[in-house]
């Protein structure tokens, strides 16, 4: 069975008009009975071509305090809160 890499850029910030855009892959097929070494090539071969469908995402500026407060809602985040949001990163 083959497996499809699929990337999804545009939801980190929730914001009303915003796009996301989704990229679906090459399928990557692996041969036979997966052995250790066969796993772990696949696993390079899919995080390099996961690499390759996100390496044009535009870098999208933080929303404005509704959204900021929505994706702080809608969202799980490893530590409970987004990051902070660095002073270089303008708002829109």
């Amino acid at each position: 069975m083959p497996l499809v890499p699929l990337a999804i850029n545009g939801t980190s910030w929730l914001k009303l008009g915003r796009r996301v855009r989704i990229r679906v892959g090459v399928p990557l097929v692996g041969g036979g009975r997966p052995t250790s070494e066969a796993v772990d090539e696949l696993t390079a071969v899919c995080a390099a071509a996961l690499e390759d469908l996100v390496r044009d995402a535009p870098e999208l500026a933080p929303p404005g305090p509704v959204g900021r407060r929505l994706t702080e809602l809608f969202n799980e985040w490893p530590e409970g809160r987004r990051p902070p949001v660095r002073p270089s990163e303008p708002a829109s």
